[in-house]
Order: C-alpha cells, then sequence, then structure tokens
C-alpha cells in the first residue's frame, strides 16, 4: 500500500536528491522503499544509501544497509516512543547515521554511532560530511514545504 510522504521526508528527499544529481554517491529511498536486513524488512520515512552499499543486478537493486535514516516523529500516536527509539537503535547498531526529526519542537537530533547526540535547531544546519561531502540543508527548510521553499526562489 502506497503511504504518503510526510512534508518534512520531501524537503528532506528533494535536498538529498538535488545533491546527488550534482554528486551521484548513492540513492534516496522513501517511506514505502523496504531495506532487508538478515532477513527482517525495515522502512524509514526517508534514507540514503550509499553506492558501495548496494548490488544492481538488472531492474533489482540490493541493499546492504542504508547510510542515513530519517524518522519523522509527528506527536500523532503513529509510533510509540519506544518503537522509535527500537527502530533509532536498530539502526545505529547497524552503523547508519539516524535523523529524528520532531514536527511539534521543530528540532532535528542527529544520532551517530559510537557518538553523543546532536540536537539541531531552527537555526542550525544539518550536514552529512562524512557521506555526502558538501551536503547542507538548513533546519528550518526541514518544516516548510517544498512548494512554499520553491515559490521563494
Amino acid at each position: 500500500m502506497d503511504r504518503i510522504p510526510k512534508s518534512e521526508a520531501v524537503s528532506i528527499s528533494y535536498d538529498l536528491h538535488q545533491y546527488l544529481k550534482r554528486n551521484p554517491l548513492g540513492y534516496v529511498t522513501m517511506i514505502d522503499d523496504l531495506y532487508l536486513i538478515d532477513g527482517a524488512s525495515y522502512t524509514a520515512d526517508v534514507g540514503f544509501i550509499a553506492s558501495t552499499e548496494t548490488l544492481d543486478i538488472g531492474n533489482i537493486i540490493k541493499v546492504y544497509r542504508p547510510a542515513l535514516v530519517v524518522l519523522i516523529v509527528t506527536g500523532t500516536g503513529e509510533k510509540s516512543p519506544a518503537e522509535y527509539q527500537e527502530l533509532r537503535d536498530f539502526n545505529l547498531s547497524i552503523g547508519a547515521i539516524v535523523w529524528m526529526v520532531y514536527r511539534d519542537e521543530k528540532v532535528v537530533n542527529v544520532y551517530q554511532p559510537n557518538k553523543s547526540v546532536q540536537r539541531k535547531t531552527i537555526n542550525d544546519s544539518l550536514t552529512l560530511e562524512t557521506l555526502l561531502p558538501g551536503f547542507e540543508m538548513q533546519v528550518r527548510d526541514v518544516f516548510r514545504s517544498l512548494k512554499q521553499r520553491l515559490n521563494e526562489k
């Protein structure tokens, strides 16, 4: 079943796609794309898969693991806090960077394996220097609609 992506997911995936058009280092995934890891399937609101973590077999791209996982916490009860924590911890355990986007607070917590959490507020920017050198997205743009952002350009 196709699910409608959250507006924050659309903004983040747009910026990642724009970067990857200039720097073809991997692929962006959305909510209906599954990661198959150790026989179990997982999903994220947005993900980034590095080219080095895929195997292209004709029309099928086998994903070994995501390098970035974005989870958007809406506060609507879609998932419990424990479920979000479990997803975060699982993705960290496989080496992924996790962005937890908190819609109500308008902040993004950045988790990296074996590092302290970084809390990014509306005036900060998100970067992925180890994965995507030169990529930068303003946190305020995560929470603005893509239509609004494009109309301002």
